[in-house]
């Protein structure tokens, strides 16, 4: 039983004989349709309209267009309603829910922008070389601990005053 089969278990699968209803369709259509294994009109209205481009370019929008309106006819009026409610989402085609709100990431505590900043002067500072250059590599880093830390940095006492 496929998964609208499972979706919709008042349905009583029809087989892929439902097909061989619509006499306007080919038996090359017919063929084709069968072997996506839908095992009732809803499950086939589903498929075509969740992904109507294939089948469009397969049948034509007018032929398609007339299969979904023939497998509506057949579909029970209690499952045309869940199909019709468009809040049931189906899993995207690699089978992962993706929130598309996207992700909320959580404050901090600090200025991301400073802390970037102070990464970037340390960067700078590691390829210096001198006294200048390791007493402000070590007021930088200490910059960097004490805001990653949370703590104001003007509530702590500079570690090296600078050189003037």
């Amino acid at each position: 039983m496929g998964l609208v089969g499972r979706l919709f278990p008042s349905c009583v699968p029809m087989g892929k004989h439902f097909l061989d209803r619509f006499d306007w369709l080919s038996s090359k259509e017919k063929s084709t349709l069968a072997a996506l294994g839908a095992d009732s009109p809803a499950a086939l209205w589903a498929m075509i309209d969740a992904s109507p481009e294939p089948f469009v370019r397969t049948l034509g929008k007018i032929r398609t267009e007339q299969l979904l309106d023939a497998l509506w006819q057949l579909t029970p009026v209690e499952e045309r309603r869940i199909l019709e409610d468009r809040s049931f989402t189906p899993l995207p085609p690699l089978g992962v829910a993706v929130d598309e709100t996207g992700a909320s990431l959580l404050d901090p505590g600090y200025d991301i922008r400073k802390r970037d900043l102070l990464y970037q002067k340390l960067k700078e500072l590691k390829r210096e070389h001198g006294p200048h250059a390791q007493l402000e590599l070590e007021r930088v880093e200490h910059e960097l601990r004490t805001l990653l830390e949370g703590k104001r940095i003007r509530d702590v006492l500079p570690l090296h005053k600078r050189p003037v």
